[in-house]
C-alpha cells in the first residue's frame, strides 16, 4: 500500500505541475497529497526526500529503492498523460 500511495501521490502532483503549471494549485496539490499520504507511506512523492528520510534512518534501503521506483513511474505516468492530452 506504501509504495503504492507513493505512486499516485507523485503521479497526481507532477500532472498538475506538468499540466497547470499554477504555484497556487501545485501548492494545494502538494500540501493535500502529504496531508492524505502521510499516514501511510510519510508522503515523500520525490526521490529527494525519500533519500533524506533513508539518511535519518527513516526508511530502509529496500523502502527507498521501491519508494524511488515508484515514484519515477509516477511521474513517467504523469509525463504521458501530458503527452496524450497535448495530442
Amino acid at each position: 500500500m506504501k509504495i503504492f500511495v507513493e505512486l499516485l501521490g507523485t503521479f497526481i502532483f507532477l500532472s498538475v505541475i506538468i499540466i497547470t503549471g499554477n504555484p497556487l494549485a501545485i501548492g494545494l496539490t502538494l500540501t493535500s497529497m502529504i496531508w492524505f499520504g502521510s499516514k501511510i507511506s510519510g508522503g515523500h512523492f520525490n526521490p529527494a526526500v525519500s533519500y533524506l528520510m533513508f539518511i535519518h534512518k527513516q526508511i530502509n534501503l529496500k523502502q527507498l529503492l521501491f519508494y524511488i521506483i515508484a515514484q519515477i513511474i509516477g511521474a513517467t505516468g504523469a509525463l504521458l498523460l501530458f503527452k496524450s492530452i497535448k495530442k
